[in-house]
């Protein structure tokens, strides 16, 4: 998973772009992820193609451009919008911490949570061969996730990415977000 998150506090919405790369088990022309539909699908893409997709209360179903045979890669873009919800331990939330009311940002989606704020295989048995996270949010924000702090990239907007690399295997429930005003 590749997941590329720019977060608004303010109006509590994300917008993401998940790259999820698989190999196909048998011979496949689709597939689904699992993404609750409170956060809307804008496109997925497939290298420079567009693939058609069905969204539905829980799950995404994608048409492959053609049928990929068993142990052959493929690499889809999601680009997808919206507030997430919360559920079990508070899968994704937007709150504040400290006497000072700081405004945070967490993810805890252990076990069945992480569709509630990115497109996966909802599978904890399932596990991937790495992560990714790319956080983007105003520069008063520290963002952390798994793994290890690869680069922070100052935009002009006023904000900062945070990009954190892991490259061992890890179920899809524990890749996690905090954002606050950590030193």
């Amino acid at each position: 998973y590749k997941l590329n998150l720019n977060l608004s506090y303010s109006q509590q919405y994300l917008r993401g772009e998940a790259t999820v790369t698989l190999k196909a088990k048998s011979a496949i022309s689709s597939f689904f992820l699992d993404l609750r539909n409170i956060l809307k699908v804008d496109s997925i893409k497939l290298t420079s193609k567009k693939l058609t997709f069905v969204q539905d209360a829980s799950k995404v179903t994608i048409t492959l451009d053609k049928q990929y045979t068993e142990n052959q890669a493929i690499s889809v873009v999601v680009y997808y919008q919206g507030r997430p919800a919360s559920s079990g331990f508070g899968s994704f939330s937007f709150a504040t911490h400290g006497n000072t009311q700081s405004p945070v940002v967490w993810s805890l989606s252990e076990p069945y949570g992480a569709p509630d704020w990115f497109p996966c295989k909802d599978t904890p048995a399932d596990k991937a061969d790495s992560s990714d996270v790319w956080i983007t949010m105003p520069s008063s924000f520290v963002s952390v996730s798994n793994g290890i702090l690869t680069q922070v990239i100052e935009n002009k907007d006023n904000t900062k990415t945070y990009q954190w690399k892991n490259r061992y295997p890890i179920a899809h429930y524990l890749i996690s977000i905090a954002c606050s005003n950590y030193i």
